[in-house]
């Protein structure tokens, strides 16, 4: 009996912490899986509408140079956070090119299971001024992407905002899925994170990190 209620307690804690193995390439009815948009539960195979909860706080004041916005967070950055009753640690590395361009990859190691979530974010400077078009992929779902924008400019949050944030930056995916990031430097290297994730059929949520600079390639 006592190892039947560790097994249980073991399967609770891991759907709460998200999934342990490789994630399908199909859904149970045949059809593909897709990018759910969510950074710890990346895989959707829902098959009805689900409405993304309202992003707090208002839409930031767009800068001309997002680049340069971007190129301050150029690096890598390591961290850890808490989400449902998992602890991980992150790996965030953005590389801001001088065209238009950025590259950001997020790693997460869960460290009581040692899962892993690797997610990619591709971004193409648009017309519009601190405007992006955006694509997410992740390991879980490696032959799609969900695309999307993303507008990088300075936060018009008010003073109440999580961490005096100076830096604020929105995605909005096809899906209805959005986050709304902001950011503050402590120095050079430190960054210190917060936001919101809006992921259609699941309540918000809200996170916030702190980030030193590293010169870890993997986690």
């Amino acid at each position: 009996m006592k190892d039947l209620k560790i097994a249980v307690l073991g399967a609770v804690l891991a759907a709460a912490a998200g999934p342990l193995f490789a994630a399908p390439r199909a859904c149970r009815d045949g059809r593909p899986v897709r990018v759910s948009g969510d950074a710890f539960a990346p895989i959707d195979c829902s098959t009805t509408t689900h409405a993304a909860a309202a992003l707090p706080f208002l839409p930031m004041q767009p800068v001309k140079d997002a680049g340069a916005v971007l190129r301050e967070l150029d690096g890598r950055w390591e961290g850890n956070l808490i989400h449902a009753l998992g602890r991980y640690d992150a790996l965030l590395t953005v590389k801001a090119g001088r065209r238009g361009k950025a590259e950001v990859a997020l790693e997460l190691k869960e460290l009581q299971f040692r899962e892993r979530l690797t997610h990619r974010l591709s971004l193409v400077a648009g017309k519009e001024p601190g405007a992006y078009e955006a694509a997410l992929t992740t390991a879980s779902v490696p032959d799609a992407a969900l695309k999307g924008g993303a507008l990088v400019g300075a936060s018009a949050a008010p003073a109440e905002a999580p961490a005096a944030p100076e830096r604020q930056i929105d995605l909005l995916f096809e899906n209805g899925a959005s986050h709304r990031i902001f950011f503050t430097t402590g120095g050079k290297d430190e960054l210190r994170v917060s936001g919101f994730s809006a992921i259609p059929g699941a309540p918000l949520k809200k996170y916030e990190l702190t980030l030193k600079r590293t010169k870890r390639e993997a986690l």
